[in-house]
């Protein structure tokens, strides 16, 4: 009968079990009802009165929500408060809403099928109403979107008693911008003044609600315990909430503004140390490695490790806030992280390297909305971006060539902004992972050293990516992914870990790239190098340089060392030859201290750099002034540029890295003004010879000589490089006595437009003459539209024709622009291909028919093309 024994044990076992688990039920319950629930009755009845006030009284409260960089719901005003409650006799679940909302509807126009996607996610994750009309080329892909959204925001807040831990849940949602917070908030400091408190935030005379925030780890733990009622439950919290301060307070840990942390995976540390290891708690999850079987597979994840343990840390020092985190909603896959499958579809698109693109930012965005452990979808995403990484070169290989053409067509387009996604997919991929492992205490992040710097280097390295790809479109880096570049900066040198060297993945747009070389990546980066390489990008404003030379600064840093110094901030005022910039800024580093910057922050002293390019160029001018260039005697960066471009780049980063501040008011233009614009010099003489009259009609020989500037415009008609006219008619937006600010629709137009460029501006309401100028900048607002900045050169300008030595006797000379500069100093303006240099003598035919002898002066600007002479004439 030992059977029957044994199972009367068990049954006695198991009913005592039971009666105890029934003992302790009944003691939480008790305790909820005489603590948690007396709480939520208070918080209920306040709300109720709260609501039924403000009701009443006509609110003067404007709140306004940002949708992401698009646009911004403006003048918002909350209204029909609600309270419902899920039982007036045990209160376990209380919500506000209101709406906030105005009459004026959001407008606002997104390219590219992969942002129109994300946006309208983004709306509906938030519960905002719109209409969504979406364009189509004639492929029936979708090329653009108009988005109408209602300004109408649904704001909650869900107060959700929890019977274990006596404690109360708070979920705001859409109250401070489209932003989901959690708090958690213990019984006992329920009271009149948290209340007062409360109410004062829900009216916004208070910025801050104290309280615990709460991870999505600890809320998905409460939630397992709601379900489960009254049953104990075994598992519990790494990161304990059983102690709290008497004061409530919002826990100071890595979140992300926003959006939900991936849910963070348990698994173990990697650690020698058998004592901290004893400590550890075997993970309920483990996340396995999986192999990547790809020739081209540079490895540099080896040392990443593919576990640590998912504990709550505390950021001692700052807060790592990445923002515009796409928040990863999506159940899981066997497809989706499957790596053959997609690079075998990749494969097959090998001879259409524009779906190729499209294709892998696809996927590279639609794993990062899955719910998957992070180290899973770092190596889907390094799988693809090695097998895109040709592509990525052949796409930019073009923009090395001097005659790039900045106004792209539709396809080269979209192919730029796919390479610009897969660069932004890739860094949010590494993002999260950075988030789960680092640490700012000493100890947790000797543990995790080695992920955490990879991981680190790899984001800086894709946004430096992002910002030159960005740059081929005439783009900057948007404020947000600035300030991510300096959160991973000053994270890391928190723990003096920025100068270990890594290999890089990319070399676009940091050195000169030929199609024809095999790509073979050894050069070595470190955290500090790339960061200074992003910065001083920044700061020179590449984007206003011809494209073949994007490349020239981090050469320029790869050859002189320490050409870029850190030190930490003072706080003392900037000297010449220093920069700032700190943890916050969001956007370059700036030439002075200004009141909006917060420590930390560092100095960035660049003499080292200025004094090697300051010899460089009076050594240069020498050269060109004896007309005789030895390279041998250059820094091999400035040797390998084409002769005609040294000058030119040297004076674009000496002018840059000069303090400068605006001088001229600008005034906007509104309405339809238009502004007639010629690009070229040819376009420019042709326009500026049609108003060449003589100065007495009856001379024959100024007629003959009027001929001759005639002559010369129609040989350069003639030569013009394109059939389409370059001169078309732009949009003004403002404009000062230094130059104007125009828009166009770049893809209706094909115009090879260069930073630098030579042109010749008139209004279409006048008949003056054409003014002279030439592109300072160049910036794509969207797909469609460029702004080009024009900066003025003369105030008169003319044709004219030039005859040296060797033309006297021909009677063919040289077209050339006569001009009077802003202070009413005469010049010239000739090709680079003339070959004059200061103090050459040369007769002039004057637009009037006259001729003068002049001898060139000093060099007043040289650009890649052209350079402006001053002119010494005893006729001027």
């Amino acid at each position: 009968m030992g059977l029957i024994d044994d199972l009367h044990n068990e049954a006695k076992h198991q009913q005592a079990d039971n009666e105890s688990i029934q003992a302790n039920n009944q003691k939480l319950e008790e305790q909820f009802q005489s603590t948690v629930q007396a709480k939520m009755v208070m918080i209920f009845q306040f709300l109720s009165e709260l609501c039924e006030s403000l009701n009443l009284i006509q609110s003067n409260i404007l709140v306004s929500y940002p949708i992401k960089d698009y646009s911004v719901m403006k003048d918002l005003k909350p209204s029909d408060y609600k309270v419902i409650v899920d039982s007036r006799k045990v209160m376990k679940n209380i919500k506000l809403s209101f709406m906030c909302s105005s009459n004026n509807r959001v407008r606002f126009d997104v390219e590219n099928k992969i942002y129109i996607d994300r946006i309208s996610e983004y709306l509906d994750e938030h519960h905002v109403s719109y209409v969504c009309h979406k364009n189509k080329d004639s492929r029936h892909n979708v090329t653009n979107a108009t988005f109408n959204v209602d300004s109408m925001v649904p704001v909650s807040f869900v107060f959700t008693a929890t019977l274990e831990s006596s404690s109360i849940i708070l979920n705001i949602a859409n109250f401070n911008g489209f932003n989901n917070d959690r708090f958690v908030i213990e019984s006992y400091e329920v009271d009149p003044q948290f209340l007062e408190d409360l109410g004062k935030y829900i009216l916004r005379r208070d910025t801050t609600l104290f309280g615990k925030k709460i991870t999505k780890k600890e809320l998905d733990d409460i939630r397992l315990k709601l379900k489960k009622d009254n049953k104990k439950n075994k598992v519990k919290s790494k990161a304990s909430i059983a102690k709290h301060p008497k004061k409530a307070h919002q826990i100071n840990e890595v979140e992300v503004s926003g959006h939900d942390i991936v849910s963070p995976q348990s698994v173990t540390k990697s650690s020698n140390n058998k004592n901290s290891s004893k400590k550890q708690k075997k993970s309920d999850t483990d996340i396995k490695s999986k192999s990547v079987s790809t020739e081209s597979d540079a490895n540099e994840f080896s040392n990443l490790t593919t576990s640590y343990d998912a504990e709550i840390r505390t950021v001692d020092k700052f807060k790592l806030n990445f923002s515009l985190l796409p928040t990863a909603f999506k159940p899981a896959s066997h497809d989706v992280l499957d790596i053959h499958t997609h690079l075998n579809h990749l494969a097959g698109l090998v001879d259409f390297p524009n779906q190729l693109i499209h294709d892998a930012a696809t996927i590279l965005s639609d794993i990062n909305k899955i719910d998957v452990p992070v180290m899973d979808r770092i190596e889907v995403a390094h799988a693809i971006y090695i097998t895109v990484y040709p592509v990525l070169v052949k796409i930019c290989a073009p923009f090395n060539n001097e005659m790039e053409k900045p106004v792209q067509g539709v396809e080269q387009l979209s192919a730029l902004s796919h390479c610009v996604v897969i660069a932004e997919q890739i860094s949010i991929t590494y993002k999260y992972a950075f988030l789960q492992f680092y640490s700012s205490n000493a100890h947790d992040y000797s543990e995790m050293r080695n992920n955490v710097v990879e991981l680190g280097f790899r984001i800086l390295e894709m946004i430096r990516l992002e910002q030159r790809l960005r740059a081929f479109r005439y783009e900057k880096l948007t404020g947000s992914t600035w300030l991510d570049v300096n959160q991973i900066f000053f994270s890391l040198m928190l723990h003096e870990d920025i100068d270990e060297k890594k290999v890089l993945s990319s070399e676009i747009g940091i050195s000169y790239i030929n199609l024809d070389d095999v790509i073979d990546l050894k050069s070595k980066n470190s955290i500090r190098d790339i960061y200074l390489s992003i910065q001083l990008f920044g700061v020179l404003d590449v984007i206003t340089w011809p494209a073949h030379l994007f490349y020239f600064p981090d050469s320029y840093l790869a050859h002189l060392d320490s050409a870029l110094r850190i030190s930490d901030d003072n706080g003392q005022k900037l000297e010449p030859g220093w920069l700032i910039t700190f943890l916050l800024n969001d956007g370059p580093p700036e030439h002075k201290r200004t009141d909006s910057m917060t420590a930390p922050g560092v100095k960035i002293d660049f003499s080292i750099l200025h004094n090697a390019l300051v010899t460089e160029h009076e050594l240069l001018a020498k050269m060109i002034f004896l007309s005789a260039i030895d390279n041998s005697q250059l820094s091999p960066p400035l040797a390998n540029l084409k002769d005609q471009d040294k000058i030119p780049v040297l004076e674009m980063v000496l002018m840059a890295l000069k303090r400068r501040e605006r001088h001229h008011k600008r005034h906007n233009v509104y309405g339809a003004q238009k502004l007639f614009v010629n690009f070229g010099f040819n376009e420019s003489y042709k326009v500026l010879s049609g108003y060449a009259k003589p100065e007495n009609n009856e001379d024959k020989s100024m007629l003959e000589n009027i001929e001759l500037i005639q002559q010369e415009s129609i040989k350069l008609s003639d030569e013009l490089s394109v059939k389409v006219s370059n001169s078309s008619n732009w949009q003004i937006i403002n404009f000062s006595s230094g130059g104007l600010l125009i828009s166009h629709d770049s893809v209706a137009k094909s115009n090879t437009l260069q930073v630098g460029q030579i042109l010749s501006f008139k209004s279409n309401d006048n008949n003056n003459l054409p003014l002279l100028g030439y592109v300072g900048r160049m910036h794509r607002l969207h797909d469609h539209r460029i702004e080009i900045s024009i900066i003025r050169m003369a105030s008169y300008a003319e044709s004219a024709l030039v005859l040296d030595q060797q033309s006297l006797s021909s009677d063919t000379g040289h077209p050339v622009i006569l001009s009077k500069d802003m202070n009413e100093r005469w010049q010239i303006v000739l090709l680079h291909e003339y070959g004059y240099i200061s103090g050459t003598p040369l007769k002039l035919i004057r637009s009037n028919g006259s001729i003068l002898l002049l001898r060139l002066g000093d060099i007043w600007m040289s650009k890649r093309d052209f350079t402006v002479f001053e002119i010494r004439s005893a006729s001027l």
